[in-house]
């Protein structure tokens, strides 16, 4: 169940904010899933992926995901660490032509689009909600 979570997090689409230019140091840095903030932006569908899945898969989601960390380094290496001890490791780079961060590791990717980038939130969203292997749309993290 965890690594059908966990390659969410693996290509993002980043735009301009606000008129603001998104930059690679400003993804720098270790970010925590808001967990209460990220279930309560679940839309009709997700709930219902969600409700579907059985008791114990729902507990072990959330046990897992809880205080999931999301770190990107300067050397461009990247983790994503799971309280549960699951760990997706690989690297980022950050492509200007297309304003893009791209995470490879060896699982699947997605692409998500930054809905919002500050020095201490990152909300970020999949491109493609349409995919009935995530339950998450929206991640709402805050800066470590």
């Amino acid at each position: 169940m965890i690594k059908c979570f966990c390659f969410l997090i693996l290509t993002f689409s980043v735009t301009s904010l606000m008129g603001q230019t998104v930059t690679p140091q400003d993804i720098i840095g270790t970010w925590s899933l808001n967990f209460t903030t990220t279930m309560a932006s679940l839309n009709e569908e997700s709930k219902a992926r969600c409700n579907a899945l059985s008791d114990e898969s729902q507990t072990y989601l959330r046990a897992s995901i809880e205080d999931l960390e999301i770190s990107f380094s300067v050397n461009g290496e990247y983790s994503l660490n799971t309280t549960q001890g699951d760990q997706i490791t690989g690297s980022w780079q950050w492509n200007e032509p297309g304003v893009s961060l791209e995470v490879v590791t060896s699982h699947v990717g997605n692409t998500y689009k930054i809905m919002g980038l500050s020095p201490s939130h990152l909300v970020i969203q999949v491109s493609d909600p349409s995919d009935h292997k995530i339950v998450f749309n929206t991640w709402y993290l805050e800066k470590q």
